[in-house]
């Protein structure tokens, strides 16, 4: 299946700004949350005056102290069969938006005639959904043969991280979410989740920062051997039989 240029569509825009005011955001609403209380207080940014001393994300967060998913979690999980719909940078040229099933799934078809019959198979993963291991990708790719691509999306739905065509990694979404590696494990800060902000979040899950150009042209930095950090176990498994049928649907 062939995509469209990745520069095709693209707009002019203050990227570095936009972000800056999204985590402002996000920051002005942790201040009404208590979990967050003390460690917004120590750094003094714990009253709206000092959302304008905010000028870099990264040095902020040098100031903020990690909470845990158990700590945070404030929204029920999000429902395996629960559809989910957010535009893919790859379904440029095909659909707006992609509606992603009961199993986690979508799949892009090829409508021209020449390659009618094509298709590609895109899997949402992330917290509530868990992460494919290399074995479950491996199996699937063996028995279907079709490409797939993952989508990692945060707890509020948005579009934090995706595969390109060449396979070499997650691409960040960097207006949506900023990924730092300590000890060997991710921390995630949301910039777009206001309803349960989410300031430098403990995963669960190991991967190394690329920040050299993608082989496809796409600058940024990606996330290279995404998995579990610890024995916490996949939820993955569950995904495994309703992708396989959903490989093989018309």
């Amino acid at each position: 299946m062939r995509f469209l240029p990745w520069w095709r569509g693209q707009r002019s825009s203050d990227p570095a700004g936009n972000r800056l005011a999204r985590f402002r955001n996000i920051v002005e609403a942790a201040q009404s949350v208590s979990l967050y209380a003390a460690t917004l207080r120590a750094a003094g940014l714990d009253n709206p005056r000092a959302l304008s001393r905010i000028v870099d994300i990264n040095s902020t967060l040098l100031k903020l102290g990690v909470v845990t998913l158990e700590q945070l979690r404030t929204r029920p999980r999000r429902d395996s069969r629960s559809p989910v719909i957010f535009a893919s940078p790859l379904s440029a040229g095909f659909s707006p938006e992609l509606f992603w099933n009961r199993s986690g799934c979508n799949i892009l078809e090829e409508k021209s005639l020449s390659s009618r019959g094509a298709r590609a198979l895109f899997i949402r993963i992330g917290f509530d959904e868990g992460l494919l291991s290399p074995l479950e990708r491996d199996g699937l790719w063996q028995r279907h043969g079709i490409p797939m691509f993952e989508h990692l999306v945060g707890m509020d739905g948005q579009l934090l991280a995706w595969e390109c065509e060449t396979h070499q990694g997650l691409h960040v979404v960097e207006d949506n979410g900023v990924f730092e590696s300590v000890q060997g494990e991710l921390l995630l800060t949301s910039l777009t989740d206001l309803a349960q902000p989410t300031l430098q979040l403990r995963t669960g899950w190991s991967a190394t920062i690329e920040t050299e150009p993608c082989d496809c042209g796409r600058p940024g930095p990606r996330l290279i051997g995404l998995r579990e950090a610890n024995a916490r176990p996949s939820t993955s498994h569950r995904l495994l039989d309703g992708l396989a049928a959903a490989a093989h649907s018309s």
